[in-house]
């Protein structure tokens, strides 16, 4: 008669350790696949934020811009104030006085609908700065939008490079910048170029990258740190300028 005890015996020590061996793989495999997904998570996570500060940015800029130098009475002088690489300044006459009673416009009629711009820029409203500055005091730089006198407003935050390239209604480039009063009376037109940062390193990358604007001018060496980044450049033409 077959012993009984030999149908009931358990794993062998080998093919316990073959088991413990399989679900290793297998563990490690799984946990690969996690923190492959993981990671790239967040790295879409980045170049979305990426994007929308580029889109922000861009919003603002291409908005402003437009209007830049708009001066309805003829009366304004409204135009550029400062036109550097990374430093635009403008004025424009849209704060108009109506109720006053007085006719603002010049156009004979007192207080009628026209009068949304008053025929100066001294409205805070009236005078816009943008530029690149450290909003938070940690090391990056933001691209900021000042209003008046007030204080700078970020709008969009690590941006590297806010390059701008004026060019006149021809498609001339005008410079070097700063440009000087005579040049800033014949800008038509502004290349701008900004790169983005992401807001984390990636100790798996490095931005060997060389970014240019429109012209192929460098605007940023290879920066080789662990920091991804987007690059966008756009022609925004003024609607006032250069006439």
């Amino acid at each position: 008669m077959v012993s009984e005890s030999k149908h009931m015996q358990g794993f062998t020590l080998i093919e316990m350790l073959i088991v413990i061996v399989l679900l290793s793989l297998i563990s490690t495999a799984i946990y690969e696949v996690y923190m492959g997904q993981k990671k790239a998570h967040l790295i879409n996570e980045e170049v979305a934020a990426m994007q929308q500060n580029l889109r922000a940015a861009m919003y603002y800029l291409e908005d402003d811009i437009k209007k830049a130098g708009l001066d309805p009475s003829g009366n304004a002088n409204a135009g550029i104030l400062v036109a550097d690489v990374s430093t635009l300044q403008f004025t424009l006459d849209n704060t108009g006085a109506v109720g006053d009673g007085l006719d603002n416009d010049k156009n004979n009629v007192v207080d009628d609908a026209q009068e949304w711009y008053n025929g100066s820029t001294n409205d805070a409203s009236e005078n816009i700065t943008y530029l690149l500055y450290d909003s938070g005091a940690d090391g990056d730089m933001d691209l900021g939008r000042r209003v008046g006198a007030g204080a700078n407003q970020p709008v969009s935050d690590n941006i590297d490079v806010f390059d701008i390239v004026y060019l006149d209604n021809t498609g001339a480039v005008l410079g070097p910048p700063p440009l000087t009063a005579a040049m800033m009376d014949n800008v038509s037109a502004f290349q701008i170029t900004l790169v983005a940062r992401s807001d984390r390193p990636d100790p798996d990358y490095t931005d060997t990258q060389s970014y240019f604007n429109q012209q192929g001018m460098l605007v940023l060496a290879p920066p080789n740190d662990r920091f991804r980044r987007l690059s966008i450049t756009t022609t925004i033409r003024g609607r006032n300028l250069g006439l």
